[in-house]
């Protein structure tokens, strides 16, 4: 965007949060199109736009997914409907790091992957604090990308 700079900071793969005792809980990876049937937990597009737009891109060529009549605006929302058999749902990678009984992670093979990262407005570029902002940020990336490729 003209007057805007940015820098990506990190990209995670997309994940389904699965009952423990869906039949796909226990794989390594799951076809998007093996949702096929279930009921889809999803997010509002106007409060959560990049997490909708990741749902209906991943979940596009899927004939028969239910989408519940459930829309969570966060992840910690989403994963106790999860648990107790409301549907499932997608989410970024680092959801996974959140344990919550009665959960299962997979990876969704074949989906886009998600990026991360931070702008801010090229007139404030000269700004200390913005670029100590900048900086930090990338030493955090770093360290999320790190801990996501063992």
């Amino acid at each position: 965007m003209k007057g805007s700079n940015g820098k990506r900071l990190f990209k995670e793969d997309v994940y389904v949060a699965l009952p423990n005792d869906d039949l796909l809980a226990h794989r390594d990876e799951i076809d998007v199109q093996e949702l096929s049937g279930r009921r889809l937990i999803t997010y509002p597009r106007h409060s959560r736009p990049y997490l909708s737009s990741m749902v209906a891109q991943c979940t596009a060529q899927v004939e028969d997914l239910v989408v519940a009549d459930i829309e969570v605006l966060d992840k910690s929302t989403l994963l106790p409907l999860v648990a107790q058999g409301s549907g499932i749902g997608l989410v970024p990678q680092w959801v996974t790091e959140m344990p919550v009984n009665g959960v299962a992670f997979v990876k969704l093979s074949h989906a886009p992957v998600l990026q991360f990262g931070v702008a801010w407005r090229e007139r404030d570029a000269s700004r200390d604090s913005l670029l100590d902002f900048v900086q930090l940020a990338r030493e955090e990336a770093k360290r999320i990308d790190l801990r996501f490729r063992r």
